[in-house]
């Protein structure tokens, strides 16, 4: 089972992945949250409604200077068609970056961690309104915090049940 959206404490964001006898943790790097960002405000429905509303805008404003309007109106006419251009330019430019971000990273072997089960102490969950954060004791004493929010958050906390069963405690 794969969780994305976690928050490690120390780590920064990461992937939580769960393996038999183990989990395993991978850093979040540029590329990822560049996609993240990319697909959050540069949905193909959003760029394509974009750039036919542009489509339409341009053509009231034709259709107005042929009527007669100032070219004043016919600007403010077009007003909202430019601000759809450029939000179509802006797209191509997040997605090429998002690539050139990502083909960089691919270079870079990502770092993560293998924690074996039995290398587990114990764990603590705890539940709060909007979020649970699981805190792991490794038997070498270090200690991790996980924190997950929204649909993440239930994943998170059967994933570390199942691998930890009784040893995954509430407070």
């Amino acid at each position: 089972m794969r969780i994305d959206g976690v928050r490690a404490e120390p780590g920064g964001d990461v992937t939580i992945t769960f393996v038999p006898h183990g989990y395993e943790v991978q850093g979040v790097h540029l590329d990822t949250r560049m996609e993240i960002w990319f697909e959050r405000f540069f949905r193909v429905r959003y760029v394509l409604s974009a750039l036919v509303g542009s489509a339409v805008f341009g053509v009231l404003a034709i259709s107005a200077g042929e009527q007669g309007a100032s070219s004043t109106t016919q600007t403010l006419i077009f007003a909202p068609g430019i601000v759809g251009i450029a939000y179509g330019l802006l797209s191509f430019i997040a997605s090429r970056i998002t690539v050139l971000t990502s083909a960089a990273q691919t270079l870079r072997q990502a770092d993560y961690k293998h924690h074996p089960s039995h290398a587990i102490h114990q764990a603590w969950a705890h539940q709060s309104f909007d979020a649970l954060a699981i805190t792991v004791q490794h038997t070498d004493g270090t200690q991790a915090r996980y924190t997950a929010t929204g649909p993440a958050a239930p994943a998170l906390g059967q994933g570390f049940h199942h691998l930890l069963g009784p040893r995954l405690t509430s407070y």
